[in-house]
């Protein structure tokens, strides 16, 4: 009897769950499609990202202050005024300025709005004053703000890939 009595429990706590079990292959579905189309997002962002950055080093290294600063957002953390008088000191300092970088790690808030990029980088010149070469290695953090479907500059962390010169 008491056999019997476990068996009817078992039975009932398995007829139960069993919505349970059917509602969860859908909702897995769902999961991976919005996995899917997240890494998609994700993908086009970090090409956004390089392209960006791409920019940023063509206008800074093709001396071109108007260009560079497209790729500022008007709301920068620190100054606009000051970086654009930053990178402009560094067009009249350096000449054959050659800059390589290396994106490490680019990542996006839960919105896709504020994206945390990691590059190291190798950057090069010639002091006009000194006529020495310069070759400098580091690693810089920037913060990039989705504005109109492309990422601006909103921060930089030290040691600046732009801006150097003082």
């Amino acid at each position: 009897m008491k056999f019997y009595k476990t068996l009817f429990l078992i039975i009932i706590l398995l007829m139960s769950a069993a919505p349970v079990f059917a509602q969860g292959a859908p909702d897995s579905k769902k999961s991976a499609a919005l996995e899917k189309k997240s890494k998609q997002s994700f993908i086009t962002i970090q090409a956004a990202v390089r392209e960006a950055l791409d920019g940023m080093v063509n206008a800074y290294t093709g001396k071109n202050a108007k260009q560079f600063m497209s790729f500022v957002a008007e709301n920068y953390a620190g100054d606009d005024t000051l970086l654009d008088r930053r990178i402009r000191r560094d067009f009249s300092k350096f000449v054959d300025m050659d800059i390589r970088y290396t994106l490490n790690n680019v990542t996006t808030d839960s919105r896709n709005e504020n994206i945390s990029v990691a590059v190291s980088f190798t950057r090069s010149y010639t002091d006009v004053k000194t006529t020495k070469r310069i070759n400098k290695n580091g690693s810089a953090t920037f913060i990039f703000r989705m504005v109109d479907g492309s990422p601006k500059l909103f921060n930089m962390k030290r040691p600046y890939m732009f801006g150097v010169g003082k």
